[in-house]
């Protein structure tokens, strides 16, 4: 199968998907539609596809965690049931609607079996071996990503004792449209994760041309984010380390303008970015009506520069987001990679393995970007419990909105008892709570997919 109709087999695949409106620069590329891939350039301009490979990645993780809350009114408002179900843990999240997560992550996927399954028929000429591997390393890396996005929603979290029978997601390999759709295991989803993501570490180049494509960085970094949420601080250390070696630029957050309403450089001049994605566009994530939780500013330190970085508490109704990593003001999150969780997973992990000084220094070598000059002491200590707590708040504090991070942060930490937390929300006098290993954290798979494959469903 050396051309693929690309329009027509993405419309078959994914028809009454639904789509969100995404960032303005999102439409800067052509898209190219109902056309015979066939070459090298084809294939990279499908790769390139920033309304698929770059946006839409999952925001359900975000309006299912703790570092926000809205009005009675303002949920009342909401027109897509699964915010409004989502924002309350509710057993049904989506009702009759798509999920535009799922939808989303798994048009990713389709593009790149598309890819690998086009390049198993060409054979490179004599320089194009870089191209052609950026191409598959590329294909791989999203896969992987879609992967990981989905199971991060729809499955249970990653536990050794249990991932062999834990019902995973479906792990779709193959370009066919007719391709049947089955659950694998927990252990064999992020097994292929895991493989794909090295296969591309070996293929794609150690620094791309654009922060919208991947690289070498890029695969390392998305390794250690894996192993992080699959308890194998080794290697999940070992990995940050090596994306680190390979880019490790850190905004000054003292050079930032904290009294503009988008302190933070708009894409692409964000230098702590290593990959840029961003998320599905939530009505409840527009920061006009988003609400910081008051339990997480207060962890901020006055010196701390991320408190006028990242919020606004000028106003009495309640305190509110400015511009994340997206550098907008849209309802989007920055769903993508950087440095800032590099250094967090590599003093996390050294802190888990019993090396506190590795963890100061990852721990303190990124707040002395984040504190106002001549304010910033270094944190000291022996002892890696008391570092580990530190450096999980820290955590908490510099990626509050980071794509769905908090959500697995809540999803992994709830297994040990002295990181477990009980969430809560209150809408009109009624309060709905969500206790530490929950049904509710792995949302119910999306009613058309049960339809269509007839899935087994989670339990809720």
């Amino acid at each position: 199968m050396n051309k693929i109709r690309i329009g027509i087999l993405c419309c078959l695949l994914w028809a009454g998907a639904g789509c969100k409106k995404q960032d303005a620069w999102l439409n800067a590329k052509s898209t190219k539609s109902d056309v015979l891939l066939s070459t090298l350039k084809d294939y990279q301009a499908l790769m390139d596809n920033d309304n698929v490979m770059n946006a839409g990645y999952p925001a359900l993780g975000i309006v299912g965690a703790d570092n926000y809350y809205i009005d009675y009114s303002f949920w009342q408002s909401l027109f897509n049931a699964q915010e409004r179900n989502g924002y309350i843990w509710a057993a049904d999240i989506f009702g009759t609607e798509p999920s535009y997560d799922w939808a989303n992550a798994y048009s990713a996927v389709a593009y790149a079996n598309i890819a690998l399954a086009g390049l198993q028929d060409i054979t490179p000429a004599a320089g194009e071996e870089n191209s052609y591997n950026n191409i598959k390393g590329s294909a791989l890396f999203y896969r992987a990503f879609g992967f990981f996005n989905v199971a991060q929603l729809f499955a249970r979290t990653y536990d050794a004792a249990t991932a062999a029978a834990d019902p995973g997601i479906p792990l779709r390999l193959s370009s066919e449209v007719a391709a049947a759709a089955s659950r694998s295991t927990v252990a064999a989803v992020y097994a292929q994760i895991l493989a794909d993501l090295r296969a591309a570490a070996a293929l794609l180049p150690q620094h791309p041309q654009y922060q919208t494509r991947p690289s070498q960085a890029a695969a390392y970094a998305l390794l250690a984010r894996t192993f992080l949420n699959m308890a194998q601080y080794d290697s999940a250390g070992a990995y940050a380390e090596k994306a680190l070696a390979q880019y490790s630029a850190l905004l000054d957050f003292n050079a930032l303008d904290t009294t503009s309403a988008d302190p933070l450089p708009p894409f692409p001049g964000n230098n702590e970015v290593i990959f840029y994605a961003v998320s599905n566009s939530f009505y409840i994530l527009f920061r006009n009506y988003l609400k910081v939780d008051t339990t997480l500013y207060s962890l901020y330190a006055p010196g701390d520069l991320r408190r006028t970085v990242f919020y606004d508490a000028g106003s009495p109704e309640g305190i509110y987001c400015k511009s994340d990593y997206t550098g907008t003001t849209e309802s989007t999150k920055f769903c993508g990679l950087a440095t800032n969780e590099l250094l967090l997973i590599k003093a996390e992990c050294a802190a888990r393995l019993g090396n506190t000084a590795a963890a100061l220094q990852a721990l303190n070598t990124l707040l002395a970007k984040r504190y106002r000059t001549g304010s910033f002491v270094p944190v000291i200590g022996t002892d890696a419990e008391e570092i580990l707590g530190l450096v999980l708040t820290e955590r908490r504090k510099e990626l509050p909105f980071t794509g769905d991070l908090r959500w697995q942060d809540l999803r992994r930490l709830n297994k040990d008892p002295q990181f477990a937390v009980t969430l809560r929300r209150v809408l009109n006098g009624q309060e709905y709570t969500l206790p530490p290993n929950d049904n509710r954290y792995v949302y119910p798979l999306p009613p058309d997919e049960i339809k269509l494959s007839g899935l087994a469903q989670n339990p809720r």
